[in-house]
């Protein structure tokens, strides 16, 4: 073989290398989540009761995390969060005082498990959740 056609080879084997680096996706993923935060609206839970305090919310960004705050006049009130699966609530978190967590996308709520208190609670909190 003669050099030109060795340098076209070379050539050609570079710029196709080129091309499929070109044509790649990017490295980086560019898709950023936005989050919703606020307050939780002011209520109360019976004795032995559980009750929906915030949401439903849909996720469709999975990789933020969930935070969550719920106080009523002795301290901090146990929540769980729950996913909708198959048409019905699972619990995501068993009841505890701090279920921030990172739980996927799909479709959730926040749930105030009163059921292990003889008395009825008033509650307040706050949010900030992946959208």
């Amino acid at each position: 073989m003669n050099k030109n056609k060795i340098a076209a080879i070379i050539l050609a084997l570079g710029l196709g290398q080129l091309a499929g680096t070109v044509m790649a996706e990017p490295a980086v993923n560019l898709n950023f989540c936005t989050k919703l935060s606020g307050t939780i609206t002011v209520g109360t839970v019976g004795a032995r009761q559980e009750k929906v305090i915030y949401g439903p919310y849909t996720v469709r960004c999975g990789t933020t995390a969930h935070h969550f705050q719920v106080s009523g006049a002795s301290g901090q009130l146990p929540v769980k969060v729950q996913k909708l699966t198959n048409g019905s609530w699972v619990s995501v978190t068993s009841p505890t005082y701090d279920p921030s967590g990172r739980y996927g996308a799909g479709t959730f709520r926040l749930v105030l498990d009163n059921l292990g208190n003889g008395q009825s609670v008033s509650y307040r909190g706050s949010y900030s959740v992946p959208m």
